[in-house]
C-alpha cells in the first residue's frame, strides 16, 4: 500500500497541520508510527515514507506486520535496520538477514535483543566485532538465568516470589 495522499491528507487533517512539510507535522507522523494503537494499515502505508525517522518508528511498532519488517530490514539507513532487530514480529529468515548485516549497530541491537531464537544469540558470540560478540554472551547470561527462575516459579505454581527469592 502506497502512502496516499488521501491518508496523509487523513494525517494532516488529525493532527491540526497545514500540509507544509513542517517539523511539526513530522513528529506528528512519527507519533502516530510509534503508537500501539495505530492501525496496521496506516503503519503498512507509513513504511513507504521517505524519512528514515519515521520508518525507524513503524519497524519499531509492536503492531507492524512481518512483511513490512522484512521490506524494512533491507532499508538502506542502519537505525531502520537496527530498529527491525528489536520488533518481536520480525520472521526468523528476517533475523538471520540482519545477523549479517554490515552495520555494526544493526549487530549489536540483534545481540542485546533476549527475545531472539537461542541459536541466533549463539551465532553472535562469534561476531567479529568484540563489543557485539561480548553483548551476546551477556544476553546468554542474562536468558540462562531468566530460565532458571522461570522454572521455579512453574514449580511454586507461578504465584508470587520465586521459591528461594
Amino acid at each position: 500500500m502506497q502512502l496516499t495522499d488521501e491518508i496523509i491528507e487523513q494525517l494532516i487533517q488529525a493532527s491540526g497541520f497545514k500540509r507544509d512539510g513542517s517539523m511539526q507535522l513530522i513528529m506528528v507522523i512519527k507519533c502516530i508510527a510509534v503508537n500501539p494503537e495505530t492501525p496496521v494499515h496506516v503503519l503498512d502505508a507509513l513504511a513507504y515514507h521517505t524519512l528514515a525517522d519515521v520508518l525507524e518508528r513503524v519497524a519499531e511498532n509492536k503492531n507492524t506486520p512481518p512483511e513490512v519488517l522484512a521490506k524494512l530490514a533491507q532499508h538502506n539507513c542502519p537505525s531502520v535496520r537496527a530498529a527491525v532487530a528489536d520488533n518481536p514480529n520480525v520472521p526468523e529468515q528476517v533475523l538471520w538477514l540482519l545477523v549479517g548485516d554490515e552495520s555494526v549497530d544493526v549487530r549489536y541491537q540483534l545481540a542485546e535483543n533476549c527475545n531472539l531464537p537461542h541459536v541466533i544469540i549463539e551465532t553472535l558470540t562469534k561476531d567479529d566485532n568484540a563489543y557485539v560478540a561480548y553483548r551476546a554472551i551477556m544476553s546468554l547470561k542474562r536468558l540462562q538465568s531468566r530460565g532458571v527462575t522461570g522454572r521455579i516459579r512453574r514449580w511454586s505454581g507461578g504465584a508470587g516470589k520465586a521459591a528461594n527469592g
